[in-house]
């Protein structure tokens, strides 16, 4: 009997769920709530990045004097973290990077910094 009324409420379960798949306006309510909390988190996410970077970089992002809107706060907290990436306490890059979608310099500038095939054949002249 259990089992029975596992079973039971398992198919009452699936058949809600099947209910609420073909009501269109509980889907797109459901939708555009989902969509709003994904939104939502993600700015918040941005926001705590934003705030890694201003609390332990506060000596470069100071001259700045950003009063403006959060968009050239975002923007100006992944410049100063790209070109200052390891003056970060190593515990909150990681997380910072992460958060402001910035790559580590080793992983970004690895190709900035390697010889160029066109140097590499060149002859160097000694005089």
């Amino acid at each position: 009997t259990i089992r029975d009324s596992q079973d039971a409420h398992l198919e009452s379960v699936l058949k809600e769920r099947k209910n609420r798949t073909f009501n269109t306006r509980y889907t797109t309510d459901a939708a555009v709530y989902k969509q709003f909390v994904t939104e939502s988190r993600r700015q918040d996410m941005l926001v705590v990045g934003c705030l890694i970077v201003e609390i332990f970089l506060h000596n470069h992002i100071r001259p700045l004097r950003i009063h403006s809107d959060f968009v050239e706060r975002y923007n100006n907290c992944r410049t100063v973290l790209k070109y200052n990436f390891y003056s970060l306490p190593k515990c909150v890059s990681y997380v910072a990077s992460l958060l402001l979608n910035v790559q580590p310099p080793s992983l970004s500038f690895k190709n900035e910094l390697a010889p160029k095939k066109e140097d590499a054949m060149k002859k160097i002249t000694v005089t």
